[in-house]
């Protein structure tokens, strides 16, 4: 039985976690099964005994870059950092994945341990240049250190695939209120708003770049904007 159709012949994942501690019972050397287990107990939030059982996997000579992978996963859905790190380094030792390269990336700004964590990020960006999650990643970490160029060229890359990236255009308009151009900062963040008009952090912007700009009239009308949407949304 595959994973797929042991889901099919259950109602519910309880059903099927019933179903798998059966099975577990009956043939206790059967990695699989332990396997199945752990990613249902990973979908009803269980982490610990997700755990459990991987580390049972591990123990009985099935290691893979998959299974130490999903063990970094949940040791950082558990905040064990630091385990976390260690486990997807030996996923890495069987090859580079973008996705345990960004789990550990995960952990490492958890404990903050930047440079390590951007390591992380061009490392991901070296194998996979167009990810969206390491781009946007790495533009706030621009952001954040002053890279203001770096970051403008990132987020045209982002824009170039998807031009409606409200995160990207949003990302711009921050940037250039940090270059104090304000009328390109209002053109990114009315962008914003022309694809969701109750972004928030948007209208906050464009009052504050209204406000620098002289225009105190406009800066009142997107605070009272920004009140009307919190107001709506209560």
């Amino acid at each position: 039985m595959d994973f797929s159709e042991l889901l099919n012949s259950c109602s519910d994942l309880e059903e099927c976690l019933k179903k798998l501690n059966e099975l577990i019972d009956k043939d206790e050397g059967n990695y699989i099964y332990y396997l199945f287990r752990a990613l249902i107990l990973k979908n009803l939030g269980r982490y610990e005994e997700c755990l459990s059982d991987l580390n049972t996997i591990i123990e009985n000579g099935h290691e893979s870059s998959l299974i130490w992978n999903f063990k970094g996963k949940i040791l950082n859905k558990l905040g064990r950092f630091r385990e976390a790190i260690e486990a997807f380094d030996k996923s890495l030792n069987y090859y580079e994945s973008v996705e345990a390269l960004m789990g550990k990336y995960y952990a490492l700004m958890n404990l903050g341990r930047y440079d390590e964590a951007l390591e992380c990020l061009n490392k991901i960006l070296k194998l996979s240049p167009n990810d969206y999650f390491a781009n946007l990643h790495k533009i706030r970490w621009l952001v954040a250190t002053g890279g203001v160029d770096e970051a403008l060229i990132t987020i045209k890359k982002i824009l170039s695939i998807n031009p409606k990236d409200t995160t990207a255009l949003f990302l711009a308009g921050i940037l250039y209120m940090k270059l104090k151009r304000f009328e390109k900062a209002i053109e990114y963040f009315k962008k914003v708003l022309e694809i969701n008009k109750n972004h928030i952090e948007a209208k906050i912007g464009l009052a504050l770049c209204y406000e620098k700009l002289g225009d105190h009239e406009k800066a009142v009308e997107y605070c009272n904007s920004v009140f009307e949407t919190y107001e709506k949304y209560e």
